[in-house]
């Protein structure tokens, strides 16, 4: 990896390049982000209010208390399916059948727990305080049994392919923990902001023919929800690394809801490290969570030895995931982000649209310190 020769100059400029990267207006402040994603679902709920006799009645109770609605309900994984698969109806002009039906299970939601989201409150006995591990369960509830079939079907039978989703419980959700508390002590400013994108974590042990699922993150078919192999849960590092990245692309896919950022999405192009064509839309998510990730692999080198008493000894390659092909001397996330960088800027800026553009020279930008652009 790209690295600074005085490790005093590099750690001042890791320090500023967190600040940018969790700093920008549009697509770096997760407060304003959030904010533009529940005015945009405002809108649609009361568009489609009027249309739909059976919303007004479970809209109007759930919209009563308005920091819950904004907080909470607004961020649930399946009320936001539901929401997001609305908006794609009301462009095809097809029913919406099963948006008042979620608005009036999310109403009547278990009163226990008022303070979560509508699907975990359902888990009465799984909701903890830190991070929700569903329990994955038939039968659970009608809203989380909603969540199991699009988890299943994003993750499972997606990419032709197939394993097994665990039941998540109070033991496994204390397993994460140390990662998250890793990713807050490594980012103190972007760890918090990035993990307040992901609202759930399911254990999935999945393989297809392109290989094994280590993680993966949901974009409008389940949002907020990373799904993570069983096996990366083994070292602390490696599970902050891969939920900054997963939380990387929830936050980029909540940006995109607000912000269109590719004008022409049946673009693709091939990378070095990958031997199958990308969709420009995956190129584009790559490039900023690769950006991301070199700041991630300065604060591991940065904190290793004041952390190691703790968490234990990082792996050679807590910040990239080993590549499945293509031309070595891409090993790295400073070497991934300037490639990336560079054909997004060049051969690939006609396919963005200026937004896209713009998010491309802001991050290259910012992190040019790091990664030797």
């Amino acid at each position: 990896m790209t690295t600074l020769a005085d490790p005093a100059v590099e750690h001042a400029a890791a320090d500023r390049v967190e600040r940018a990267l969790a700093g920008h207006q549009d697509f770096g402040r997760s407060g304003p982000i959030a904010r533009r994603v529940v005015a945009r679902y405002e809108f649609l709920v009361d568009l489609l209010v009027a249309r739909l006799p059976g919303l007004a009645a479970p809209a109007a109770e759930l919209r009563a208390d308005r920091d819950r609605w904004e907080r909470l309900v607004l961020a649930d994984p399946v009320v936001k399916r539901t929401l997001e698969d609305a908006v794609v109806r009301l462009e095809l002009d097809e029913p919406i059948d099963e948006l008042p039906r979620v608005f009036a299970l999310a109403a009547g939601r278990p009163a226990a727990r008022p303070d979560l989201p509508p699907t975990r409150a359902e888990e009465a006995d799984g909701a903890g305080d830190g991070i929700w591990v569903p329990r994955m369960r038939a039968g659970s509830g009608p809203l989380t049994d909603r969540m199991d079939a699009a988890f299943r079907g994003e993750f499972l039978t997606y990419d032709d392919k197939s394993g097994t989703v665990y039941a998540g419980d109070p033991a496994t959700a204390r397993r994460l923990e140390p990662a998250a508390e890793l990713l807050r002590e490594l980012l103190p400013v972007l760890g918090p902001d990035v993990l307040g994108h992901v609202a759930a974590v399911v254990l999935v042990d999945a393989a297809g023919p392109r290989g094994r699922l280590l993680s993966a993150s949901g974009g409008d078919g389940l949002p907020g929800v990373v799904a993570l192999a069983p096996s990366q849960l083994a070292d602390p590092w490696d599970t902050a690394g891969r939920l900054l990245h997963e939380g990387l692309h929830l936050k980029l896919f909540d940006v995109m809801r607000c912000f269109s950022l590719v004008a022409d999405p049946s673009a693709s192009a091939t990378m070095p490290w990958r031997d199958v064509p990308w969709d420009l839309q995956r190129v584009l998510a790559a490039f900023h969570v690769y950006s991301h990730m070199v700041l991630y692999g300065t604060a591991v080198r940065r904190h290793r030895g004041r952390l190691a008493d703790r968490f234990g000894e990082p792996g050679e390659r807590a910040a990239v995931s080993h590549s499945t092909g293509g031309r070595p001397g891409f090993d790295d996330a400073a070497a991934r982000a300037r490639h990336l960088g560079e054909e997004l800027a060049g051969p690939l800026a006609r396919y963005l649209t200026p937004d896209g553009r713009r998010l491309v020279r802001w991050l290259r930008l910012v992190t040019a310190p790091l990664t030797g652009a």
